[in-house]
């Protein structure tokens, strides 16, 4: 499941919702650096681990900075962990 950044609690709440559902397998957490150059996807992924998604179902896409560059550097994150080495 994507979680686009942006409107991040909201976004967050949705896609764990539907993970706690199993109507997502990992959640793909995708937006890039927001201030003091933390990324977006590393804030939304600490949410989602404090509400119980574990580590392992977690993908991170950090580099993108607009809708665009999130769903194409989504794509390129085939497999759960970091993929901060960019696009």
């Amino acid at each position: 499941m994507f979680v686009l950044s942006g409107e991040q609690g909201g976004r967050v709440a949705t896609g764990i919702k539907l993970y706690q559902e199993v109507l997502a397998l990992r959640l793909l957490m995708t937006g890039g650096p927001v201030k003091w150059n933390v990324a977006a996807a590393d804030i939304m992924a600490d949410q989602a681990k404090f509400l119980g998604v574990p580590e392992k179902d977690i993908v991170l896409e950090k580099w993108a900075i607009s809708t665009y560059e999130n769903s194409l550097y989504s794509l390129m994150a085939p497999g759960p962990g970091d993929r901060s080495g960019g696009p």
